[in-house]
């Protein structure tokens, strides 16, 4: 059965964010969005160009080019194409006629879906007068009209009920809650839907009449606000009330709006019989508001912002590693808090969007599929979260420059200058713009005069550094309990606000002490510095474990002894094959480089042996391989446990397995490769583009496996690479059986049994051990 093609008629203040949400939500359901416009002739070969449709009102709607958006400018053919379509318009007349319009032109089944406020009578007629193909159900919307918006508030769905199965599915798409009302009778959606607004109008007709009472008794307006929305906080009243503070009508509608709404609330409890004296009230309120004022106009984002529940709004720029997991913890922590990562890779924000994530991290995948189109949402509309954002965390990446000055050492910053540059050009509202990708030391001073030269008049900018301490295959356990949170920030009037509004959202789950706050260029330095001096322990054990292997003495003996030391303790004392990750490295060249920029030439050299040595421990223990394998490896296989550069991460940015990898292709090698968490792609995108590896050699020399196994078939030795918790448990005498004798085994993470190996028949090498054969 093929998927309904869905229509729109309308793309105004709810309609555009209707058709956006659902047109996104197609991806699952499969299907085709239609769009009824006068000026679609125009719209539709620009949005296959990849424009974005915008309404009067500035609500902006991406399509996406993997779903199919097709236009009309009739409504005959509109008839012609559609099989569910939702009428936005918010006019009785506009309703009839398009209904009419349609019933004249259909000639196959069609389910028009009101989701406007009109007269109940007006549903009812229409249902009642029946049509072949055309059958009508109302779905009145609760909602703000925010383009940002994920979902409506809710829905109230009535009709006829296999009708109403039809168009729910969709509906859910858009709305956060759908009532369904029994009985086949649309008009009593439309009655709900008074009711509501009605509500809604009577609230704030209240809370005007006791601000006024306070402000004649000496009371500020500020007071009662903070009054009422601390006894009935929420989306409507607190929001209302804060927006009344400011002067605005604010009751979701204009004045003549209202008046329609509450007109239409008397006339159906005359009818009825109901009593309902207070319409009367509000009716009158509202007419002397007109004659004072005139019809008000919504003003649309001050009503989103106010009527949002969100007390909060977050924006990250960059959907990597470390923005993905930090706004993870954030929106699962802090659920009043809307939280939106923005991209513009589209393929990464599909994959944030999808069932597999991008990102490999134990436990993330759980927090973003609770959180996702609640309070977290991922986007490639960077211009719209920017808009919103209160704070606006740059977490984009920051490379080693492969060129120009300071090639090799330093940091290359254009990401983090576009990012802070596009901020510029489209704030409109004082920004809390934070550091969090690792950056030289004054940075900030950099971004901070981007920010001036750029930005519109009369909007300001506070600058925090908040540098991220995550250790990857742990990262979201050392954001749930992290050793600290570090913000530095000028210490201004405005540059304390800031801090202290970042600071109050990780107060929300992390002790007070544990909040460090200091100066803004101690914050940039403390980053480089915990990563150098991490980085320096690793090299310290793994420059001592070339010296237990020429005497005897075991590496892990004596790093166990020292780290029973308190003054230094066992953390970062383990050897291996040589650190990796986006950080180490890169952190401590960029203070090697920031030393001699300083005119600091022996700090420079003595922070840069540490990434020397790094290197040479990589070089060391793949000359190792090739002197243990008779001191030729051409045509043999070396089967490569491991390529991620540390276990439970997907992350292979600096690896150690590549620098071997490429080591042993150059020996002329057969290497195979597993690895449980890293796809193929990314290997061959790691050795061939960033290694330099040709294609040729690669598909000659390289094969990639999906199980250990295998991997090991017909090899003449293993390297351990990565010490993922599966290789501990191997059924290594089946891999013995069927790999080329004799067998050998490097552990370059000391992770093995060394001696239940050789039992089995294995010649292990293990780094930092002496060889015994």
């Amino acid at each position: 059965m093929t998927s309904p093609v869905v229509g729109f008629a309308g793309l105004g203040a709810m309609g555009l964010p209707m058709a956006h949400n659902i047109h996104s939500g197609l991806k699952e359901k499969g299907g085709v969005l239609h769009v009824w416009n006068r000026t679609a002739s125009k719209a539709e070969p620009l949005v296959a160009q990849g424009a974005v449709l915008e309404n009067s009102l500035g609500m902006r709607f991406h399509p996406d080019r993997n779903i199919q958006l097709s236009f009309s400018e009739t409504t005959e053919e509109l008839a012609a194409k559609v099989d569910i379509l939702f009428a936005m318009t918010f006019d009785d007349k506009a309703l009839e006629s398009l209904c009419d319009s349609v019933r004249a032109h259909a000639t196959r089944p069609i389910i028009l879906v009101s989701c406007a406020t009109v007269d109940p009578s007006l549903v009812s007629r229409l249902a009642a007068s029946g049509h072949k193909y055309v059958t009508i159900v109302s779905a009145p919307v609760f909602g703000r009209p925010d383009a940002a918006a994920a979902r409506m508030l809710t829905t109230v769905l009535a009709g006829s009920p296999t009708h109403c199965d039809t168009v729910e599915p969709y509906i859910q798409l858009t709305c956060r809650k759908v009532i369904r009302l029994p009985g086949e009778q649309p008009q009593a959606a439309n009655v709900l839907k008074l009711t509501g607004n009605f509500c809604i109008a009577s609230i704030i007709d209240l809370l005007a009449q006791a601000q006024t009472l306070a402000e004649k008794n000496g009371i500020s307006r500020e007071n009662a606000v903070d009054l009422v929305t601390t006894l009935m906080p929420g989306p409507i009243v607190g929001g209302y009330a804060e927006r009344m503070s400011k002067d605005d009508f604010g009751i979701g509608f204009s004045v003549d709006g209202g008046l329609k709404d509450v007109g239409l609330v008397r006339r159906l409890a005359e009818q009825s019989g109901a009593s309902v004296p207070f319409a009367d009230v509000v009716y009158a309120h509202l007419q002397r508001q007109k004659e004072a004022n005139g019809d008000q106009d919504l003003d649309w984002a001050s009503l989103a912002k106010t009527s949002s529940p969100f007390s909060l709004r977050i924006c990250c720029i960059g959907a990597g590693y470390v923005g993905g997991p930090t706004c993870a913890v954030i929106a699962s922590k802090c659920p009043d808090i809307k939280v939106t990562i923005v991209d513009i890779n589209q393929q990464r924000i599909d994959a944030w969007n999808s069932s597999s994530i991008p990102i490999y991290e134990p436990g993330l995948d759980e927090l973003v599929f609770a959180q996702r189109g609640k309070n977290l949402f991922f986007s490639t509309d960077v211009d719209a979260a920017i808009l919103e954002a209160d704070l606006i965390f740059v977490s984009v990446n920051t490379p080693t420059k492969k060129g120009g000055i300071g090639k090799g050492f330093a940091a290359d910053l254009a990401y983090v200058e576009s990012a802070t540059r596009r901020i510029a050009l489209v704030a409109k509202s004082h920004k809390v713009v934070i550091e969090k990708s690792t950056v030289p030391c004054r940075t900030a001073e950099s971004m901070r005069k981007i920010l001036d030269a750029n930005s519109r008049p009369g909007v300001t900018f506070d600058i925090l550094s908040n540098p991220e301490f995550l250790a990857e295959g742990t990262a979201i356990k050392d954001l749930m309990n992290p050793d600290r949170v570090l913000i530095g920030h000028l210490f201004t009037e405005s540059g304390t606000k800031a801090q202290q509004a970042l600071s109050s959202v990780y107060a929300r789950w992390v002790p007070a002490e544990r909040i460090v706050t200091t100066r803004l260029w101690s914050s940039e330095l403390t980053k480089l510095a915990s990563n150098a001096l991490l980085a320096q322990r690793i090299s310290s054990i793994n420059a001592l474990s070339a010296i237990c292997e020429a005497t005897g003495a075991d590496v892990d003996e004596v790093s166990y002894a020292c780290g029973l030391d308190s003054r230094i303790g066992p953390k970062f004392l383990k050897a291996s094959v040589g650190f990796g990750g986006s950080c180490f490295q890169k952190d401590i060249l960029n203070l090697v480089y920031l030393s001699r920029s300083l005119h600091l030439p022996e700090v420079a050299d003595y922070w840069e042996q540490v990434v020397l040595m790094n290197e040479y421990q990589k070089r060391r223990f793949s000359e190792q391989v090739v002197r243990e394998l008779f001191n030729t490896i051409t045509n043999k296989r070396i089967c490569i446990y491991g390529f991620a550069f540390k276990k439970d991460t997907g992350d292979t940015r600096e690896s150690a397995a590549i620098a071997l990898i490429e080591a042993f292709l150059k020996e002329n090698s057969h290497v195979r490769v597993y690895d449980p968490q890293v796809p193929e792609k990314q290997i061959h995108y790691d050795l061939t583009v960033e290694a330099g590896v040709s294609e040729t050699q690669y598909a000659k020399y390289l094969t990639v496996h999906k199980d250990a196994y295998t991997a090991a078939e017909g090899c003449d030795a293993i390297v351990v690479v990565t010490e993922w918790d599966e290789f501990k448990t191997l059924d290594y005498a089946k891999i013995y059986a069927k790999m080329n004798k004799p067998a050998c085994i490097f552990d370059g993470r000391l992770i093995l049994p060394a001696d239940a190996l050789r039992e089995i028949g294995f010649k292990v090498t293990c780094i930092g051990k002496a060889t015994t054969y």
